[in-house]
């Protein structure tokens, strides 16, 4: 009885389609499961010179994600609530910065006295914790995870991956799929291998991951103690007594604080010991029993590596063709990388966004790497369904978008669009000990918005790197998507509440 090898089961050479003269063969993708393609299995392998097409639509079954919601409710229901730290139905308070900043009556000439309150208008209740509340729930994959899956890997040769319907949508049936992967690279290049991206295609990279079993903590923060009475003696002598036990109250008693420091009857020195009489903060942990219980589990699998397309070796060579476009959901360590002197190229257009914990990039270069992009680089959002604008729905991190480190190299010639957040913090373009040439366009703040903490356009962050902004290179903050060099666009507002720089 014949069997396929377990290595090859997942694609059939048509090897009449092959042409003599240039070895040029096709091969057609089939189904890929969690179950039988970890570990390798299946790989279609070029190792003989030859230029492969793989196509065909995609059949990637998608695993199990391994994580789902439980509420507090339930927990107490079921008697799997182990320690709550009485965090369970506390108020809790975000105060927003202490970055008001108010002039003090000038009583040495100094002209200097200034003093960072709160502004009141800025506080605000955060959600308490109650039996709604929907808590982290990881539960046993049972082999239902991808663990170092491949799907193809060249050597020696060309690899052009046509997977999907030609002219179709990224979302579409036949082009885009989901897999719950782990310490995967899915299509590789090493030798004097090059592997191209002839195709429209949305990758979802999912699948949960847990170091404990059993039971896990839950972290809450910001649980607030209003401290009922008290009184202020302010530097005129007169004591006046307060009682503050809501949101409320503290906002009047700051504004309070406030109106003395102006007039002079309280001292800047001494305003947070003051407002700090008003409430105290707390955190914990909810101590819950969880589903997942078998360490041996793939829940239990790290994340590692979720990369697309990637290349290692100076002969190596991955690249996105004109045309084309790769949108990428939670990449890990670069949607697209190269690695030991390897190159990736992008002429066509490369997009990813995701969760900030899954250590977004789009391309990641890294060991003495060249990376060129001639195309469109999308961080943090994907592109409507015609391939221009911002859909909203797609909205996430864009990490670094570029990421050059360990003597690497990048040349934009095209765009590179990165969106910004509240909670973002990375750069379009960040460099490690590397360097890059700006040719092209990079956009911050695509779609406007509030950078809460550190935004650039590039970013430098070791003395062994450099940037040059050559003739008609341009780092412009706040505008619209591109997707070529001369794509009519518009200014949209940035509020600059953290450190949101063209270079840093």
């Amino acid at each position: 009885m014949f069997k396929f090898h377990p290595l090859v089961i997942s694609f059939i050479t048509a090897y009449g389609l092959m042409n003599p003269a240039t070895h040029a063969w096709s091969a057609v993708l089939k189904p890929f499961t969690p179950e039988l393609n970890d570990n390798r299995a299946g790989l279609f392998c070029v190792c003989n010179g030859s230029t492969q097409t793989l196509s065909g639509s995609q059949q990637f079954a998608p695993g199990r994600q391994g994580l789902q919601g439980i509420t507090v409710g339930e927990l107490l229901s079921t008697g799997r609530l182990i320690s709550d730290d009485n965090l369970i139905g506390a108020d809790r308070l975000s105060l927003g910065g202490q970055n008001a900043t108010i002039t003090l009556p000038d009583a040495n000439g100094s002209g200097s006295n200034r003093v960072q309150v709160y502004n009141s208008n800025l506080m605000s209740a955060l959600p308490s914790v109650d039996t709604t509340t929907e808590l982290p729930n990881y539960l046993n994959v049972n082999d239902g995870q991808y663990i170092d899956a491949r799907v193809a890997q060249v050597s020696n040769g060309t690899i052009n991956v046509e997977i999907g319907e030609a002219g179709a949508a990224t979302t579409a049936a036949t082009n885009g799929w989901t897999m719950a992967a782990k310490q995967s690279q899915l299509f590789t290049a090493s030798g004097s291998g090059n592997m191209n991206w002839n195709a429209d295609n949305r990758i979802t990279f999912t699948g949960a991951y847990t170091p404990y079993v059993y039971q896990l903590g839950y972290s809450v923060d910001n649980a607030v103690t209003y401290n009922g009475a008290f009184s202020v003696t302010t530097l005129d002598n007169a004591t006046t007594q307060f009682r503050v036990s809501s949101l409320s109250d503290l906002q009047s008693y700051n504004d309070w604080l406030v109106d003395q420091l102006r007039a002079g009857n309280l001292s800047g020195s001494s305003y947070n010991s003051e407002f700090n009489k008003a409430l105290s903060f707390s955190s914990g942990v909810i101590a819950y029993v969880i589903d997942a219980d078998d360490l041996n589990d793939e829940i239990a699998q790290p994340v590692g590596d979720r990369v697309v397309l990637s290349a290692d070796g100076p002969g190596a060579k991955v690249k996105i063709n004109a045309g084309k476009t790769l949108e990428v959901v939670n990449a890990s360590n670069g949607a697209v990388r190269a690695t030991n002197g390897a190159t990736a190229i992008i002429n066509g257009k490369l997009a990813i966004t995701g969760d900030p914990s899954e250590y977004n990039s789009a391309l990641e270069l890294a060991g003495g790497s060249k990376g060129i992009n001639n195309g469109v680089i999308n961080g943090g959002f994907f592109n409507q369904a015609d391939g221009t604008g911002v859909d909203g729905s797609t909205l996430g991190d864009g990490g670094n978008t570029v990421f050059a480190h360990d003597n690497s190299q990048f040349t934009n010639n095209g765009v590179i669009n990165y969106v910004i957040s509240p909670s973002s913090y990375g750069a379009a373009l960040w460099l490690t000990d590397s360097r890059a040439i700006n040719n092209g366009n990079i956009n911050l703040g695509v779609t406007g918005a509030t950078a809460g903490s550190l935004v650039a356009g590039v970013m430098l962050d070791r003395d062994g790197s450099s940037f040059e902004n050559a003739q008609g290179g341009t780092i412009y903050l706040g505008r619209t998507p591109q997707n070529s060099l001369t794509d009519v666009t518009s200014d949209v507002a940035i509020n600059r509440s953290g450190e949101t720089s063209a270079l840093f």
